[in-house]
Order: structure tokens, then sequence, then C-alpha cells
């Protein structure tokens, strides 16, 4: 078998080359990228020319210790059983006493840590039979919120129902 070859044809310049709409598509694209892309550059890098404002610190504001014990004048005459009760549990809490009670050690190990407490505020619910005292419990130069239930018992104590304070 012998190769033969094809005639070759004229070339006819009056007609674009083949696929040429197709490389003009792909330069006007590639042209309007560059233009999207560079007027973002220079957007990005005028707005960055302003110095961002200068941030300043202002000092940490002084942490306020209450008064060790009940704040005053927030007591009726009527807590003074659930006042002694919530004293007694507290004072015993921080000086170790109960760490080896099972109701009370996961309590001592929240609290282990402060020296004081202080109660703010004395609330009544259900008719005297419970109060809940909300305070803050200090160390130091630290302080921690927390708040302790009492619930009146049919023999008349009182004892701690929910204790809730410091994440430790």
């Amino acid at each position: 078998m012998r190769c033969t070859p094809k005639p070759m044809e004229p070339l006819n310049y009056q007609t674009p080359p083949p696929r040429s709409g197709n490389w003009t598509l792909i330069w006007i694209i590639s042209l309007v990228t560059a233009s999207i892309l560079l007027g973002a550059f220079l957007w990005m890098f005028s707005s960055a020319s302003a110095p961002p404002p200068v941030a300043t610190l202002s000092p940490k504001p002084p942490i306020v210790i209450p008064a060790p014990g009940i704040a005053p004048n927030i007591a009726l005459p009527s807590d003074n059983q659930a006042i002694a009760a919530v004293t007694k549990t507290l004072d015993d809490l921080l000086a170790g006493k109960l760490n080896a009670d099972p109701t009370f050690a996961p309590i001592a190990r929240k609290v282990s840590a402060f020296q004081s407490w202080s109660i703010t505020s004395i609330t009544q619910q259900d008719q005297s039979t419970s109060r809940t005292f909300v305070g803050t419990l200090n160390s130091g130069n630290s302080v921690a919120n927390f708040s302790i239930q009492m619930v009146k018992q049919k023999d008349g104590s009182w004892q701690v129902a929910i204790f809730s304070g410091p994440d430790r």
C-alpha cells in the first residue's frame, strides 16, 4: 500500500481560522477577570492605608469584696434560725470540718480555697419553710458567687437543700 498525499487546499484569507470564536471568548473572560481582581486588590490596599484605631486599655476595676458575714438590714426576725444554721454550715465548710461527711464532701472540695463568706440577700419561699441565701465566697483577691437553699425540717431544724457555687 502506498500513501498518496492529499492535494493542498488553497488558503482563503477571507475566512477566520478554525475555533477563533472560542479564543476570543477566552480572551474577553480573562480581561474581565483580571480587571475585577486588580480592582479588588487596589480597593483592599486603599482601605487598609488608614491606620487602625489605637485601642486604649482601661485599668481593671478593683475587686469589691463584701464584708464577711450577713449584710446589714437584709434579715427578718423570722430568719434567725435559718441564719444560725447557714452560718454554722458555711463556717464548718470553710474550716474543713465537713470534708469527711459524704453529703458535704463535694461542696467542701469546691469551697476549700476560700477563707470567708458574705451573704448579700435572703429570699423566702414556701410560707417560711425555705430560705435562699445568695452571696460570695472570698479568698484574698478572688471572689466567687454562691447560693445555698436551707429548708426547715419537721423537727424545726434547718438543713441544706441546694448549694450552687464555684465550679472548681
